[in-house]
């Protein structure tokens, strides 16, 4: 008995140690949407997109082993929204939202929809002090749900791989 013992304690130092992975912080805007086509008979249609996008991603990212996803700072987020067109172009504002939501990483968000049959997301993430660390876009060709959240999930794929 004493050498199974043994055995089974020689297995366990042995045995390889896996090493504990630290997550990352991460804040995910919601979606802002570029309309260059500014078509009134899709703009239902898109804000429905909008509104199905900005949902499914952050729990696609939630596929990334390294990424621990937290809310965004509503007040910070609306603060901006009501100062600028487009909270993605804020120029350093990564800092404070990082800092209200206690992230890592921001992950910015948008859509731009050049007509119905060319439309591409968009991410960026920035480190807590404004550091792009990763740009990723995917381009779809129609403009219908099934193509938005493929795309969608294209497009956190891509950033978990970026960011294992």
């Amino acid at each position: 008995m004493p050498r199974l013992w043994m055995l089974a304690a020689l297995l366990i130092a042995m045995s390889p140690v896996m090493p504990v992975v630290a997550q990352t912080r991460a804040v995910v805007l919601e979606f802002e949407l570029i309309d260059e086509m500014r078509d009134p008979v899709t703009r239902e249609g898109d804000a429905s997109r909008m509104r199905k996008v900005t949902a499914r991603f952050p729990d696609a990212l939630r596929a990334c082993a390294t990424l621990s996803i937290v809310p965004p700072p509503r007040e910070v987020v609306e603060l901006l929204e009501s100062r600028i067109a487009y909270v993605h172009q804020c120029n350093g504002c990564a800092e404070d939202i990082a800092k209200a939501a206690g992230a890592d990483v921001v992950v910015f968000t948008w859509v731009q929809k050049v007509s119905n049959l060319i439309v591409n997301l968009n991410a960026e993430v920035q480190d807590a002090a404004g550091r792009v660390l990763d740009v990723r876009s995917v381009d779809m060709r129609g403009n219908t749900d099934q193509s938005w959240l493929r795309a969608t999930d294209a497009l956190a794929k891509r950033l978990c791989e970026r960011l294992r």
